[in-house]
């Protein structure tokens, strides 16, 4: 494979420099780029010499409606509906930095670092980048390392919105690696995967932990053989591993609630994790859409600023810069006394409606032939396996459509046979009746099917 930055002669010279700081530091994230991705560059245009001008006694440079004075001459309805702070709410009412803000990018670093990482040299990260909710980051990562012709190894059941936007969008060749076996969780499904890869090829590994569809964190065991898989797959070529991790702290078990990002962060070379996370669940902010993608270099060495720069040119030629108000709001949370109890209070609740749930399903499964509830410990699903259907009324579409039509019920199907029950929707008490109706439907069509 010729990594050389050379050997794509029409990309701009400004994308060649880019590639050219990390072919002379030898690194591997040359050869794991994509097309779009080596072609990225931050173009020295508005938004940067705006950036350069912030300050200036007069800056006449981007196109933010202002008094004159750097105040945003706000609509009154606007600036009544928001509860901050002049300056605050000002801030707001602006454009953001292209990569975030950079105090709420250092307040999240700090908020997300553990502490056996905060040491000096043991935390080999730069400020996380902003985007506009952890799905635009996780296509960020798709723009920057798959494209036609690259690997993708997702989990299987996942969330399907991974082959849209690796499959579909970036035109990567998407591999399921089933998630369990016999019943139990297994990384076998991963490793023939990883077997079947071209030695040498770049490859690109999903992991979303806690997951989703399954709501399942690995054991310790379990954890320290996904990193001896990793590692092994990274002595035989560059491995970018995607930690998704939309649920991080939801666990409601004896098992490690940390990031595996922080675990495989040094390990190998040719290991790069990425961190994607957001605001959307750790902080309950749906609506805001915040999220960060946190690197595996160092701020100010080549690969960083490298990867902050490409990621700064796909995020202005996709959603122009990340919502301003949103991060402004979620700085004020970070800084709030006792915010971090109310996190708390919300996972002790979930915990609860967590142990109901699966009590109770334990409880109807045990009526069914067949019927398996997967292993789940954390997240905010869990996922019922059903038995292979013989008749078109058994298939899981079939019956997430009956359960929806005749007892006003909705849950999810998944393929290949597969219902996910969100506990994190359902209140603790209303929990049994959900679970009474959903074993009604599975009796009216297993038990009359058989």
């Amino acid at each position: 494979m010729n990594s050389s930055p050379d050997s794509f002669p029409d990309l701009p010279e400004a994308a060649r420099r880019l590639n050219r700081r990390l072919e002379e530091v030898s690194s591997p994230l040359l050869g794991c780029l994509s097309p779009l991705g080596r072609a990225a560059y931050y173009p020295r245009d508005i938004p940067f010499q705006a950036a350069e001008a912030r300050g200036a006694e007069f800056n006449a440079t981007i196109g933010q409606i202002t008094d004159g004075a750097g105040r945003v001459l706000a609509l009154s309805a606007l600036r009544n509906a928001i509860s901050l702070p002049d300056e605050t709410a000002n801030r707001g009412l602006l454009y953001s930095p292209i990569a975030g803000h950079a105090d709420l990018r250092a307040a999240w670093n700090e908020f997300q670092t553990p502490d056996d990482r905060r040491v000096d040299g043991a935390c080999p990260t730069g400020p996380p980048v902003v985007a506009a909710g952890l799905t635009h980051a996780i296509s960020l990562v798709a723009d920057l390392f798959a494209g036609p012709g690259r690997d993708v190894i997702v989990p299987e059941p996942c969330w399907g919105n991974y082959h849209q936007i690796f499959g579909l969008r970036a035109g990567a060749r998407t591999h399921r690696a089933p998630s369990y076996e016999d019943g139990q969780w297994s990384w076998r499904g991963l490793a023939q995967q990883l077997e079947k890869v071209e030695r040498g090829a770049p490859v690109i590994v999903i992991l979303n932990l806690p997951s989703n569809p399954g709501g399942y964190s690995p054991t310790e065991a379990q954890r320290s053989e996904l990193r001896e898989l990793l590692v092994a797959a990274a002595q035989r070529g560059p491995v970018v591993v995607l930690c998704d991790d939309a649920y991080q702290g939801l666990v409601f078990e004896d098992v490690p609630a940390g990031s595996m990002f922080w675990e495989l962060l040094g390990l190998h070379r040719n290991l790069i994790p990425i961190r994607g996370a957001g605001a959307t669940k750790e902080f309950l902010f749906f609506g805001g859409r915040v999220g960060f993608l946190t690197l595996p270099y160092a701020a100010g060495s080549p690969e960083f600023e490298v990867l902050e720069d490409k990621l700064c040119s796909l995020i202005r030629s996709g959603v122009g810069s990340p919502v301003s108000l949103s991060q402004v709001l979620l700085l004020e949370t970070l800084r709030a006394d006792g915010v971090m109890g109310e996190v708390e209070a919300v996972r002790e609740r979930l915990g609860a409606r967590y142990r109901v749930m699966k009590e109770r399903v334990e409880e109807m499964v045990a009526r069914f032939e067949g019927v398996h509830l997967l292993p789940c410990n954390s997240g905010a699903f869990m996922l019922l396996e059903l038995p292979e259907p013989v008749s078109p009324a058994q298939e899981p579409d079939a019956i997430r459509r009956l359960l929806l039509d005749e007892y006003g019920t909705g849950v999810v199907a998944i393929k290949p046979r597969f219902l996910r029950l969100a506990f994190c929707s359902v209140s603790r008490d209303r929990i049994p009746g959900l679970i009474d109706r959903l074993e009604r439907c599975l009796a009216s069509v297993l038990v009359a099917e058989a």
